[in-house]
């Protein structure tokens, strides 16, 4: 009985030191770039500490335990049955100890046929052990294989059963002096399967939607203008700053369902930084002339190119100098300059403007999705107000930095910090 009150007693200190290991992940995560990650070892730990609990009395609960301890039992083995989660527990022989519903449907043998099965590599060549061991020994038959985290020990794993799936496999070794491992299995499959389709649904839309709109676009810039006369010149650059305007917004829109996806990637080149600059200005030229803005343009002549993805940096630029001329006043300036960083392998992008300027308080939410202040409506812009959301995240991705230093009804100065080396 001593043995079993000690084993009673580490498992209760565990439970312990978990929940307050989740609570400190729960406020970390609240800063945590990868939140994912935070989120899945958060998950992982919250079950830890109910199996942990079920597993102090399904294991080590003496003979002659009363009906309370009964009661308990039964709700936590129903409460681990009810989880999406398969659930095995095993002694170091890889002997079954336990198995919850969900890990029973996962390998498509019951539970009275798992608990006290001893699993070994040879049943992977048996088709009706193949998933079970699989589980077990991942390495054997595994493709694609992540580790996610090291501590607890988590992995991604890819398995051809023989249909395609994918799972989340994570190694807990719960109590050292018992010998006794737990392994957590997730299904992800159908978020793998979600995740490509979403996948395909971008390559159509910017096959159907973006490719003809670029082909139409190269078609007009292809034209000899000389012969126009004043009026179809005129209607004609209209037409093609309606039609660049077009393609940056449905390439914003793309950008912004691959982030919300998480698969907002970077394709690196070298962009000539003021040629970007350029192109972005003459987009916006049309809005620049009605509101009567003059717009100044210094780059360090020391830099010449600076590594990033074309397109995302495109849409960055177009939406920060888009912003300098939409809340900007009437007869209004913008200065937008590049200044190489002597200290540090950065460059200084500023965009200045004479705007409406904002308050501390729209400051400190303008990078939020969908965000707008109560001034910058009242300017009834088009968009969805996910500008400056998608600039910062594209900066970030890129390993740079932006900072927003405003006055009302004096104007707004934006800061990027713009590596000169991108690690990918």
């Amino acid at each position: 009985m001593r043995i079993i009150f000690k084993k009673n007693f580490l498992l209760k200190i565990l439970s312990l030191i978990l929940l307050v290991v989740v609570f400190l992940l729960l406020g970390f995560s609240l800063f945590a770039e990868n939140f994912n990650l935070i989120k899945t070892i958060i998950f992982f730990s919250i079950l830890i500490i109910l199996i942990v609990d079920f597993l102090n009395l399904f294991i080590f609960i003496s003979e002659d335990r009363d009906k309370k301890e009964e009661n308990i039992f039964d709700l936590q083995r129903k409460l681990l049955d009810s989880l999406t989660e398969g659930l095995v527990a095993y002694d170091d022989s890889f002997k079954i100890i336990f198995v919850n519903r969900a890990f029973s449907n996962l390998v498509g043998l019951s539970s009275e046929h798992l608990i006290g099965l001893t699993v070994v590599q040879a049943m992977i060549r048996n088709e009706k052990y193949r998933k079970l061991a699989n589980i077990f020994f991942p390495f054997l038959e595994g493709e694609e294989i992540k580790i996610v985290s090291k501590e607890p020990e988590i992995i991604e794993v890819k398995f051809r059963f023989p249909e395609e799936r994918y799972f989340l496999i994570s190694y807990i070794d719960l109590v050292k002096e018992a010998k006794f491992k737990l392994r957590l299995v997730f299904d992800r499959t159908q978020d793998v399967l979600d995740n490509r389709r979403r996948t395909e649904f971008f390559q159509f839309l910017s096959h159907s939607i973006l490719t003809p709109l670029n082909e139409i676009k190269w078609l007009l810039e292809s034209f000899n203008t000389k012969n126009f006369d004043a009026e179809n010149k005129e209607v004609y650059d209209s037409a093609l700053d309606i039609l660049k305007n077009s393609i940056i917004f449905f390439e914003m829109i793309i950008s912004s369902l691959k982030m919300e996806s998480e698969q907002l990637t970077l394709n690196l080149d070298k962009i000539d930084i003021n040629q970007v600059i350029i192109n972005v200005v003459d987009i916006l030229k049309e809005q620049i002339r009605l509101k009567n803005l003059k717009v100044t343009i210094e780059v360090n002549e020391q830099i010449k190119t600076l590594p990033a993805d074309p397109s995302l940096s495109l849409l960055t630029f177009y939406s920060l100098i888009e912003n300098a001329v939409i809340y900007n006043k009437e007869g209004g300036s913008i200065k937008i300059g590049v200044e190489k960083m002597s200290s540090q392998p950065y460059v200084s992008i500023t965009i200045e403007d004479t705007g409406i300027g904002m308050s501390e308080e729209e400051l400190s939410s303008l990078f939020q999705k969908y965000y707008r202040g109560s001034r910058a409506i009242d300017k009834k812009p088009k968009g969805f107000g996910i500008g400056l959301y998608m600039a910062k995240n594209i900066i970030k991705l890129h390993g740079g930095d932006i900072k927003i230093q405003s006055q009302l009804d004096k104007g707004t100065k934006i800061t990027i910090l713009w590596p000169t080396k991108i690690n990918v």
